[in-house]
């Protein structure tokens, strides 16, 4: 068991923001690679309601991705998502809605109902490593969200990509 040390900023942050439900979401390296795509998915998360509270684009090391999947550690794919996420910037979002509704399941096998092709991982991924995007289960969110902060305006970082 990791022992997470959750700065005071962020504890504040999260004590106000309590009313709502606050998340990580990080946007992995194969749609941020690709400004189109990248703008398709944040237009969608946004039309569908997510509040965007915070983000960041960084490039992840080994270090912090092993510690963002490390409830996956020992799993035949642990090694994979690790290389994915690494391989180039994500953009790590605080954010509030029902991202992991809006996202859908990880599994793309085998294919789902028709309904369910309305979720994004559905129509942008590429396999269930390369999968759009992450999003934190609701008991992981306070270490995940400690692993990326500290987040800047979305604004900022939202100019930089619709520019």
């Amino acid at each position: 068991m990791v022992a997470v040390v959750v700065s005071p900023a962020i504890m504040a942050v999260l004590r106000v923001r309590l009313i709502k439900m606050w998340s990580l979401m990080i946007i992995k390296p194969d749609i941020v690679a690709h400004p189109p795509l990248l703008q398709v998915v944040l237009r969608e998360l946004l039309s569908a309601g997510v509040v965007i509270g915070g983000a960041r684009k960084l490039q992840m090391t080994t270090d912090i991705a092993s510690q963002l999947y490390a409830a996956h550690k020992g799993k035949y794919f642990f090694k994979r998502l690790v290389c994915h996420v690494t391989s180039g910037p994500v953009i790590a979002m605080c954010v509030d809605g029902d991202v992991r509704r809006i996202l859908g399941g990880s599994r793309l096998y085998p294919i789902p109902k028709e309904s369910e092709f309305s979720t994004l991982r559905q129509r942008y991924s590429l396999s269930t490593v390369r999968n759009v995007a992450h999003a934190s289960d609701p008991e992981a969110t306070v270490r995940e969200l400690a692993l990326f902060e500290p987040f800047e305006s979305p604004d900022s970082v939202l100019n930089d990509i619709f520019s």
